[in-house]
């Protein structure tokens, strides 16, 4: 085997003949490596491109896998000789020798790679730009480089002007590179006071004359900055789509810029014409760093302006180191000759997304917008007339702020049209929409309404109509048109609607809650109703902090109804299903909350004297629920009367009942209080009840509570239950199979009362899982753990799962597993999951396979989660098929299939529906969002982003700030997971064409906040039959729209009768009729779209789009390969398009795994010669047949094999495993025609990528296949 030395050594000489060297070029290259030549011999070599040579070869990938080698293992000193090299080879276009800069950017900074820092920055700044222009081209055109990026530029520069400057002279400064940012970067240090503005800079004047820049350059850097001016007029030409009028417009235009006469109508010209992004935006953003100090780079800001005004306003935003964009926004017309209409374009635009970048939207509100209004109030005007509501509302503010006169006239008499959109929302996906909107617009009652009840509610979502309907009353204070809203959307039950605007971050807010009550009770909704209204609210919300605040916040509401309405109140309540009877005894037994006016006193004295009564208030209508059948209430019923004593002798006459119920909810009462005359009364019921179940609960309350010492330290007769089970389950002497876990001490466990839990008694908890001839649940269990403290039970399981793994985890007592998953809390997840990826490498397979199988049943959400990755995903078989089973289980369990159960599991990671997050530090706050990039960004109390979540502070609430720490480091990691893990989930569902009906995508796609951001990434499509029947995306703000940008209606949400029929086209330009459903709506499933769906012109378009909307899909799906079956392969049974491929059998494998593939049946002497994937959702399956490879072949390096062909079967006709022997031969083979064409795309899309590294094919290959 070669030295590692010489294989490194071979490396670099083939990388370096891949740059076409002459003969002593490369001898001379070889001794300066070696140490046989200096630095200074290398001045011979002649200057090569590599940023030119990179667009015709891949030699620059093995520069790539040397410098991260050389990185990785530390080899700095070597590192800094080849870097050297290929800088005297190549100058600053060496950069191309790093796929990822970060490495040598930490290497220079540690001062590891001992190099010229100028040097250096020439090779950062041209890497910085290169990436930054082709991830424009190819993902985001709305970007070139941002602040961060150039502040860490800067100090990378080490804010020194000496080090970019000597940097700039290794550039052509004729020709556009990483200098241009360099060139900014310099006068951006050099001038950097805060007399360096543009806010003094006169307007542009209409005789074209130069404006005189505000600070003097320094003749030492006059010189520099005509380059700078010279290199950015020069680079004009290309920010445009090549055209011929405007090349010779622009023509113009530069030459009138460096005579410092460039006239405003030269501009018109080039007026909204195509722009080629990436060099649009690198324009722009580097002459406005520095507008300032320069009449030209300002006329290049105005050519950009006229260009683009959008786009140029996004760069003006978006690279702005010194401020400057806040600080000139009220002057953006003036300096840079933008229209009003182009400006209000943009900041409309803006505001209405989202929450995203505060800072840039409170300069669009204070400065940037008033001014617009100051010098153009017609166009400002016009601008609000056609703004959406949720931006209507702030430029409303403006105008009242700016032109009170205007806000009377304009806005406040011009109700209308504002109330209009708000219908419209509401309205527009209803089927009974003309009946709604009589409604609202006050032409009809209510009652009109009520047999369109389930229509109302046919429609998802609400947040954007409340959203709408909040920002027009804010302004207009509608109260009659509020009222009617919340009528409507009470009728319909759209509970997302009711609750959108009642949590600031976590805190419940009563006022808008009170007032949704109130519109509804002025709308008609009657008590029953709103009563109804409470569970819905309850039901819209995830968490169980805010399911709470939102039930006790409307506890006060119900009160007062009880005052002012008693009988209206106690009948609705009467009348209520469980989740309303358990609210109705919330309302009777909790202290009241009234507002106690003069009017109320004399209308309700009578209700107001029996709230008077304290605990004493309503005691009969709380009695009166004692015969109730749901076991919510009656847990409320039990625990108010348990806090009653008082109500003795009521309580103690329940035991005189003829209903069972109401005699079992006195005994468990006075067990609970448990004084002689409590026991005395159970003793007279013992000997009179017939009932068998009632007397076994006597008996075990008599029998361990009358005479018994600890029968009044209790709580009553669900501890001594408990009690007389611990007995029974140490009957036989069964703790002595307990014994080994016992020869050193536990930590101790508490009940949640605070007392100290017997050995005895957990020992009985363990033993339920000891006893158990099938591990798994353990209801016994579950009994005896729920008074015990959960943390404290969770580090005694925990310490239980460290004695087993020490003792040799023996598989006879696998029990533990189970035990410590189910009780061991979030911790003992971490652990299980390590010992399942240990344990198979160590021939513990099975006991692997029970892990997966225990940790499913731990009943925190990440562990579903976990078991859902290793069922997709797993090196080995046996773990990875425990894991679907025990998926299918807990599916099962549910009445759900694997895959919805899949989908119910992703966690939305306490983000809410806004995806926002908020995290309390006591004395202030944070505020998380997720980006559609699936990235999170953190902004503080006033709305500025900050880099990273800040450490807890000495004026911090200690406790708080390091939870709050905590979590947000827990959900970062959680995060990366989850993401992870629905990438390939989404992966799977385009490959093999998974479906949702309309209601199942809606809960996934635009309820869950994570996967939210995943949809509104990606194109949809309606699916008939398998077949797209049309595509769409999901816009952000909620609305769906189809590729040529018009409104899409999901299936059985369109009105019976929408105007001109369902907007969009089928693929290919075929009308999207299909068959329809008798509401005339396109009926179907919804699917990721595969690009092989779509016509040529479709795909483009729809790249076109989110181009436009500056949108990075979140996985490869529009620019996915796509693969045809050839005419030749028709008949075929075998796949041949991979034969002779020679490939390292390491790669092979890795990659595969990676994609889902698994190794298939090991046979004579540890060989295998499969890969092979199965799909059950299609019922197929494809083996990829090679030479073969063995057991163990990574530890000798890996060798090369050779491809031979693929074959298609029927999933689950192969018998796979040790010294197996079937294969897919013969009549299991299925013809490749019959394959579906999306199943086989994918399929050679993923070989494609497993054999990417072959350089090299064995013609012969079919001689020696087997």
């Amino acid at each position: 085997m070669l030295r590692t030395e010489n294989m490194q050594e071979d490396k670099v000489i083939s990388a370096l003949e891949c740059l076409r060297l002459s003969a002593e070029e490369m001898e001379l290259a070889e001794k300066y490596l070696s140490g046989e030549a200096s630095e200074e011999a290398l001045t011979g070599i002649k200057f090569r491109n590599l940023i030119s040579m990179a667009k015709s070869q891949e030699y620059y990938k093995l520069f790539w896998v040397l410098f991260e080698s050389y990185f990785s293992n530390k080899r700095f000193e070597e590192a800094a000789r080849l870097l050297h090299l290929m800088y005297a080879i190549s100058a600053y276009t060496c950069s191309e020798c790093f796929l990822y800069i970060h490495s040598f950017k930490q290497a220079v900074e540690k001062g590891e790679l001992q190099i010229d820092r100028s040097m250096a920055l020439a090779v950062y700044a041209q890497h910085l730009y290169m990436y930054s222009y082709r991830h424009s081209k190819d993902y985001t055109p709305s970007r070139f480089i941002l602040t961060d990026q150039m502040e860490t530029l800067a100090e990378f520069a080490m804010r020194d002007p000496a080090i970019v400057h000597k940097a700039l002279q290794e550039f052509d400064p004729q020709c556009a590179n990483g200098n241009i940012l360099l060139y900014t970067l310099y006068f951006y240090l050099r001038y950097n006071g805060e007399e360096v503005t543009g806010e003094n800079i006169r307007p542009v004047q209409d005789t074209g004359a130069a404006v005189p820049a505000p600070v003097e350059i320094l003749p030492q850097d006059q010189e520099l900055l005509r380059e700078y001016e010279s290199i950015l007029v020069d680079v004009l030409e290309e920010i445009f789509v090549p055209n011929p009028s405007v090349n010779q417009a622009i023509r113009e235009i530069q030459e009138s810029i460096r005579k410092g006469c460039l006239q405003e109508g030269q501009l018109e010209g080039i007026c909204k014409k195509n722009v080629d992004s990436p060099a649009f935006m690198a324009v722009c953003s580097c002459a406005f760093v520095n507008y300032m100090l320069s009449a030209q780079l300002r006329d290049v800001m105005r050519v950009c302006g006229a260009a683009a005004p959008s786009r140029f306003l996004n760069a003006l935003d978006m690279l702005d180191p010194r401020g400057e964009f806040e600080r000139v926004g009220d002057r953006l017309q003036e300096l840079f000759g933008l229209s009003g209409r182009s400006i209000m374009v943009w900041a409309v635009s803006n505001l209405g997304r989202g929450k995203s970048n505060e800072a840039g939207k409170k300069t669009i509100r204070e400065k940037i917008l008033p001014a617009v209004l100051r010098r153009e109030p017609t166009v400002f005007l016009a601008s609000y007339k056609k703004a959406k509501c949720n931006v209507a509302g702030t430029l409303a503010d403006i105008i009242k702020a700016g032109d009170p006169e205007m806000y009377q006239r304009e806005v406040l008499s011009q109700s209308s049209s504002q109330r209009e959109q708000v219908i419209n929302l509401i309205t527009d996906r209803l089927t009974c929409a003309r009946e709604a909107r009589e409604y609202l617009e006050g032409k009809a009652d209510l009652t009109t309404l009520y047999p369109f009840r389930t229509q109302l509610g046919g429609v998802y979502g609400g947040y954007f109509e409340r959203e709408a309907l909040e920002e027009y009353d804010r302004i207009f204070h509608d109260e009659e048109f509020f009222s009617r809203c919340m009528g409507l959307m009470a009728l319909g039950g759209r509970g997302h609607f009711l609750i959108a605007p009642l949590f600031n971050d976590e805190t419940l807010l009563l006022e808008p809650l009170e007032r949704c009550f109130q519109g509804m009770d002025r709308a008609g909704i009657d008590l029953d109703g709103q009563l109804q209204i409470v569970s819905l609210m309850v039901d819209c919300v995830y968490s169980d902090t805010k399911k709470y605040d939102i039930t006790h916040g409307c506890i006060p509401i119900f009160q007062r109804y009880l005052a002012e309405r008693t009988q209206e109140m106690e009948n609705a309540f009467a009348r209520a299903g469980a989740v309303g009877r358990y609210f109705a005894l919330l309302v009777y037994g909790s202290e009241a909350k009234l507002q106690v006016t003069e009017e109320l006193r004399e209308t309700c004295g009578e209700a107001l004297a029996e709230f008077a009564k304290g605990k004493d208030a309503w005691r009969e209508q709380i009695l009166s629920y004692s015969q109730d059948s749901s076991k919510q209430v009656k847990q409320e019923l039990e625990k108010m009367l348990a806090d009653r004593p008082g109500w003795r002798e009521q309580v103690t006459q329940l035991l005189s009942s003829k209903k069972a119920a109401e005699r079992e909810m006195g005994i468990r009462v006075l067990a609970g209080w448990n004084t002689s005359q409590d026991r005395d009364a159970l003793q007279a019921l013992y000997e009179r009840e017939k009932n068998a179940r009632i007397r076994t609960l006597l008996d075990t309350v008599l029998g361990r509570g009358a005479g018994s010492g600890e029968a009044g330290s209790g709580s009553g007769s669900a501890a001594l239950t408990k009690e007389d089970l611990v007995k029974n389950l140490h009957k036989g002497g069964k703790k002595r199979s307990l014994a080994w876990a016992y020869e050193t001490p536990f930590s101790p466990v508490h009940t949640k009362s605070g007392e100290l839990v017997s050995e005895e008694y957990l020992q009985a908890l363990l033993l339920c899982y000891n006893s158990m001839t099938k591990p798994g649940i353990s209801g016994d269990a579950a009994l005896l753990a729920e008074d015990l403290e959960p943390q404290e039970l969770a580090i005694y399981v925990g310490e239980l799962f460290d004695k087993w793994m020490e003792a040799g985890a023996e598989a006879k007592k696998r029990w533990v597993l189970y035990a410590a998953s189910i009780h061991g809390g979030s911790d003992i997840i971490k652990r299980l999951y390590h010992q399942i990826q240990e344990w198979p490498q160590n021939a513990r397979g099975a006991i692997a396979a029970d892990a997966v199988q225990a940790l499913a049943l731990n009943p925190q959400p990440q562990a579903l989660l976990i078991v859902d990755g290793i069922a997709r995903k797993f090196k080995f078989k046996q773990v990875k098929t425990a894991a679907g089973q025990a998926l299918e289980f807990a599916a099962g369990q549910l009445g759900l299939t694997r895959e919805q159960l899949e989908d119910k599991i992703v966690p939305s990671l306490g983000f809410d529906e806004h995806m926002e997050r908020r995290f309390d530090y006591g004395s202030r706050s944070f505020t998380v969002t997720i980006t559609p990039a699936l990235e999170v960004e953190i902004f503080d109390e006033s709305g500025k982003k900050l880099k990273n979540m800040p450490a807890p502070g000495a004026k911090d609430d200690a406790e708080k700030a390091a939870a709050a720490y905590g979590e947000f480091k827990e959900m970062k990691k959680q995060m990366k997971t989850t993401v992870s893990s629905q990438k390939q989930r989404l992966e799977m569902a385009l490959s093999t064409e998974r479906l949702w009906t309309v209601p199942a995508w809606q809960e996934l796609f635009v309820r869950n906040p994570i996967m939210h951001q995943f949809a509104i990434g990606l194109i949809w499509g309606v699916y008939e039959d398998h077949k797209l029947v049309q595509s769409f995306r999901y816009m952000e703000d909620g609305s769906f729209n189809t590729e040529n940008e018009e409104e899409f209606i999901l299936p059985g949400t369109q009105p019976e009768s929408a105007p001109g029929g369902q907007p969009g086209s089928a693929p290919g330009g075929q009308s999207e009729s299909g068959p329809q459903g008798q509401s005339g709506t396109v009926q179907g499933q919804i699917g990721l779209v595969h690009p092989l769906e779509l016509s040529e012109e479709s795909l483009e378009t729809w790249k076109q789009q989110l181009e436009d909307y500056e949108i990075t899909q979140p996985i490869e799906q529009l620019e996915r390969a796509v693969y045809h079956l050839a005419q030749e392969e028709q008949e075929g049974k075998s796949l041949e398009r991979f034969g002779g491929m020679l490939i390292n059998d390491l790669s092979l494998g890795g990659k595969l795994t990676t994609l889902g593939w698994y190794r298939g049946s090991v046979q004579d002497a540890g060989g295998f010669y499969t890969y092979y994937r199965e799909d059950a959702s299609l019922g197929l399956g494809a083996e990829l047949h090679f030479s073969g490879s063995f057991v163990g072949s990574g530890v000798m390096g890996g060798e090369e094999v050779t491809v031979y062909d693929v074959r298609f079967y029927k999933a689950g006709t192969i018998e796979r495993g040790s010294y197996c022997y079937d294969e897919v031969e013969g009549e299991k083979q299925i013809l490749l025609k019959d394959i579906p064409p999306r199943y086989f795309s994918e399929i050679v899309w993923q070989l494609t990528k497993a054999t990417a590294s072959s350089k090299e094919r064995n013609e012969d290959w079919k001689a020696k296949a087997r």
